[in-house]
């Protein structure tokens, strides 16, 4: 007893301090219910374990050479690792024995550890040490669902943020014009914060939102693109894929969604018919539905923006570069008046080059072909 006492005086006396050569406070973190490990060192001089009944195992059914993973808690002590009595991992808790006297209970043996991360057994000594439980890697990053359908945060190259259903953009408000990704998880509920159509306040939410616009179920979820927007003055509910969306009047921001389907545009009224008609003179009409036509092997025009134009940009050649027609065979595209914005970002796709802008009195997208 007198050994064990000296031994034990020793090797508390030779410590550097409470947080020791690891620069880890062991009692501390122990007490703090943190995992951690314990590794037995087998090496000539310390130990040689030879099983869970040989005499000259200190550890008894614990395993030489091996690193178990402890947690301390209100519960007493829990220890996963190989177990040589029963010849298969497990997970087995025992009560006695105190972080705060340096106490390790592994399996109903009791060990000593010093202030720098020193195992110790009562009979053997020294035979392992301390070691910071590693953290579990990070999960992988969401892949594309081939059955999610309109997929843009993927086609577009955006990073994707998954979120929670009662998700608003209101967070967002200071990024306006740019252009968001964000993953709604499978088995959403619907949000009565849903005002607007096509265009949304921005304290709607965005999942909620993408249901109304046709992009995303509930039971499936997915991922959609948002564009952060400028306030407008007037936003128009309706009632579309099952969910109604509220009217509302003047609100600070906004949000629409890229590459939204195309709804019925057989009412539609008609915005343009050459290639060079814009839509500045029905700037204010937002969330307004136009059709415009577009002759076969028409000229492009100016055109600035990406998935958000400014309004004075050719319709048809935006059309071209948001992909839903070709400028060989022409076509009709139904855009939708959107506010200004106070950025416009240029970019080359499908062989049209747009420009960047800044502040701009009013906007479109582009929503499909007709």
């Amino acid at each position: 007893m007198k050994a064990w006492i000296t031994l034990l005086l020793v090797l508390l006396a030779g410590a550097v301090s409470t947080v020791a050569a690891q620069g880890v406070d062991w009692v501390g973190l122990i007490r703090s219910g943190q995992t951690f490990q314990v590794v037995f060192d087998v090496a000539p001089g310390k130990f040689q374990d030879h099983g869970a009944i040989a005499p000259a195992s200190p550890m008894g059914t614990l395993k030489g050479g091996d690193t178990y993973t402890v947690t301390y808690g209100a519960q007493g002590w829990s220890v996963t690792g190989f177990n040589q009595g029963t010849g298969a991992p497990g997970t087995w808790s025992y009560k006695p024995g105190r972080p705060e006297d340096h106490d390790l209970d592994l399996w109903g043996r009791l060990y000593k550890f010093s202030d720098s991360g020193e195992v110790f057994d009562t009979q053997y000594g020294l035979v392992g040490h301390l070691t910071l439980a590693a953290a579990p890697p990070p999960p992988p990053p969401p892949l594309p669902d081939p059955n999610l359908g309109n997929n843009p945060g993927f086609t577009t190259g955006i990073s994707t943020e998954p979120i929670l259903w009662s998700t608003t953009a209101s967070q967002y408000v200071n990024r306006k014009g740019q252009t968001l990704g964000f993953l709604c998880p499978p088995g959403g509920k619907a949000s009565d914060r849903l005002w607007g159509t096509g265009y949304y306040t921005e304290d709607t939410s965005i999942c909620t939102a993408a249901v109304h616009a046709g992009l995303i179920g509930f039971a499936s979820g997915g991922v959609v693109t948002v564009q952060i927007q400028s306030g407008a003055n007037s936003y128009s509910g309706s009632t579309r894929n099952g969910l109604t969306s509220k009217d509302y009047g003047p609100w600070q921001g906004s949000f629409s969604f890229v590459g939204a389907p195309p709804s019925t545009f057989t009412t539609l009224p008609q915005g343009g018919i050459h290639w060079s008609s814009t839509a500045k003179d029905l700037r204010g009409r937002n969330g307004q539905r136009y059709a415009y036509h577009c002759p076969p092997g028409g000229s492009f025009g100016s055109i600035w923006g990406s998935d958000l134009y400014t309004d004075d940009s050719s319709v048809c050649t935006a059309a071209v570069h948001a992909g839903v027609l070709s400028q060989v065979h022409g076509g009709s595209v139904v855009i939708e008046i959107r506010p200004g914005s106070s950025a416009y970002r240029g970019s080359a796709r499908n062989g049209v080059s747009t420009a960047n802008y800044g502040n701009w009195g009013g906007s479109y997208v582009v929503i499909g072909a007709q």
